[in-house]
């Protein structure tokens, strides 16, 4: 902060004071011009008055200036020189004070700013230790889970062909579920063997855990029991209420057939059309085998016979017809 003392305030001033009386000056000689070259080309006495007015002014104002410096160098005019000074000094100190404001505030704006950028740093290096820690563990999971399915026995991935998908086995800590669809009726029920021979059984409800415990030469019991709380209640497995629709008796399609699918009901069809014709062709001759009766002393020894022939023939053929079906 620079020093001002009333000297240096006083010789500001006289300079700014010299300075007015210049430029005054300046405009001065213009006016003049001015008014000479409006006498010269006789123009109205109006703007001659107006010009004559201004160099007036002007030269009031000189006047009045100069005063004021040989005043001031007198030393009659330090009132005006202290109000100056007064002036001076409280715009320096308000400019020191701001100074130090801005600059206090530059210095904890960088701090902010590094300790933004320290907190960005360390947590971004956080994400990327998780992000790593992560890989690391997926990795790892899959090599566990490859290493797993190469030891999971047989016989126990032929029994998940007939299992359903809400039942399965845990095999050295993977899950296994049944490739069957899901029986939404039932809970989810998972096994697993122990080594000491256990067999713990996982059951999973809507909204309840339990564990049951069999050991090798033991009954069963359960060892665990716990609520389950949902995170998206909207999208949790939830059972049907009621009873299972019972399975159809009936497989069109037999095991071992020869026939595919569509074969198999085509000659289905053939055969129940086979049977209906002889039906037919059986009550037809028994209604003509009852009307030729009554008729018997009327008839001729040949037609009788024609007729117990035709009877053999359609029971020979219906015979055949039954033992086909019973053969398919």
């Amino acid at each position: 902060m620079n020093q001002i003392n009333l000297q240096l305030v006083q010789n500001e001033y006289l300079s700014g004071l010299s300075r007015q009386v210049e430029e005054l000056s300046r405009l001065l000689r213009n006016a003049q011009k001015n008014e000479k070259k409006l006498v010269a080309e006789k123009k109205n006495q109006w703007f001659i008055n107006k010009a004559a007015e201004n160099i007036a002014k002007l030269q009031g104002k000189i006047q009045d200036l100069e005063i004021e410096i040989e005043r001031t160098n007198r030393g009659e005019n330090m009132s005006k020189i202290q109000e100056l000074f007064d002036q001076r000094t409280s715009k320096q100190r308000r400019d020191h004070l701001n100074f130090k404001r801005k600059t206090q505030d530059k210095i904890e704006k960088k701090q902010e700013e590094k300790s933004v950028l320290t907190n960005f740093f360390a947590d971004q290096k956080a994400i990327n230790k998780d992000a790593r820690d992560k890989r690391y563990h997926m990795k790892k999971a899959y090599y566990h889970f490859v290493r797993t399915d190469d030891r999971f026995p047989d016989h126990l991935r032929k029994k998940l062909k007939t299992m359903t998908n809400n039942r399965g086995y845990i095999y050295n800590n993977i899950t296994y579920y049944g490739e069957l669809p899901e029986n939404e009726y039932e809970p989810i029920l998972l096994f697993e063997r122990q080594r000491d021979g256990t067999l713990l059984t996982h059951e999973y409800t809507d909204d309840e855990y339990i564990v049951h415990s069999k050991p090798k030469n033991g009954r069963q019991s359960v060892i665990k029991r716990e609520k389950i709380v949902h995170k998206v209640p909207e999208i949790a497995r939830k059972m049907k209420v009621g009873k299972a629709p019972r399975k159809k008796k009936f497989q069109h399609k037999k095991k071992n057939h020869p026939y595919s699918d569509s074969q198999f009901r085509e000659r289905k069809r053939k055969i129940a059309d086979k049977e209906r014709y002889y039906k037919s062709l059986v009550n037809k001759s028994q209604k003509n085998h009852h009307k030729k009766k009554k008729n018997t002393k009327n008839t001729n020894p040949s037609l009788l016979e024609m007729l117990k022939e035709e009877e053999k023939v359609v029971s020979s053929e219906n015979y055949k017809s039954n033992s086909f079906s019973s053969l398919m």
